[in-house]
């Protein structure tokens, strides 16, 4: 038999993240947990939501900016050994008229570091990328 996800809680973001309104666009598009706390994107923001994973209001709960060329993210992952965030752009037009996605990287306190034009061309805004994993290979 294989396991099955089931949810157990669910709360609107607006009620857990300071000075957003029920009529607040945000859309989530990904989220990743790192040392207890989840960090949550958005396809309309260049913030990063930091939510605790118990879906409760805590002073922490708080809107992150992100530095980016683009507006919103689509994913979000974490490398716990280089401390890094990335979070990807699903595709924006590029310096040459082009539409590309682009990686973010951001250190653990969501200092921008760079960001990586991917070399995948696209149609159109909005038609790119959909998720982002990091994983490590060999030691």
């Amino acid at each position: 038999m294989k396991p099955k996800l089931e949810m157990v809680r669910e709360e609107k973001l607006y009620k857990l993240l300071p000075g957003r309104k029920k009529k607040s666009p945000l859309e989530a598009s990904g989220v990743t947990v790192v040392n207890g706390d989840a960090y949550i994107i958005f396809d309309s923001l260049n913030q990063v939501g930091k939510v605790d994973p118990a879906l409760k209001s805590s002073k922490s709960n708080r809107l992150i900016p992100a530095l980016s060329p683009g507006t919103g993210f689509e994913d979000i992952t974490f490398d716990p050994k280089a401390k890094r965030f990335y979070l990807i752009i699903e595709s924006e037009e590029d310096t040459d008229g082009k539409y590309r996605s682009f990686v973010c990287e951001y250190d653990q306190e969501f200092r921008f570091q760079r960001c990586t034009r991917l070399s995948k061309i696209f149609e159109r805004k909005n038609k790119g990328f959909e998720g982002l994993a990091h994983l490590w290979r060999g030691s």
